[in-house]
């Protein structure tokens, strides 16, 4: 079994686009919360970086909250937040 999906946090970016799929299109993401798991050789969340090439790989930059570089690129200002819950 390839467990890279879960440990570079896709699964959790799978279960966005499906949301995404399923609300309104005026609906924008402005912060999304992982929950870390207590064992990182099993299940990661995804880098900022990881994010937001994935939003921008599957089309959905206007799901998010963004602006554009100086150089007409986008950078996506959606909050991620990191949480290592106990218990």
């Amino acid at each position: 079994m390839d467990t890279t999906i879960l440990k570079s946090g896709e699964v959790a970016l799978k279960a966005i686009y499906n949301i995404f799929s399923a609300t309104p299109k005026d609906l924008i993401l402005d912060q999304v919360s992982f929950e870390q798991s207590h064992d990182k050789t099993l299940l990661e969340v995804p880098t900022k970086q990881f994010f937001d090439q994935y939003i921008i790989d599957n089309g959905v930059l206007d799901r998010v909250i963004h602006h554009e570089d100086k150089n007409g690129k986008p950078v996506i200002d959606t909050k991620l937040v990191t949480e290592l819950r106990i218990g």
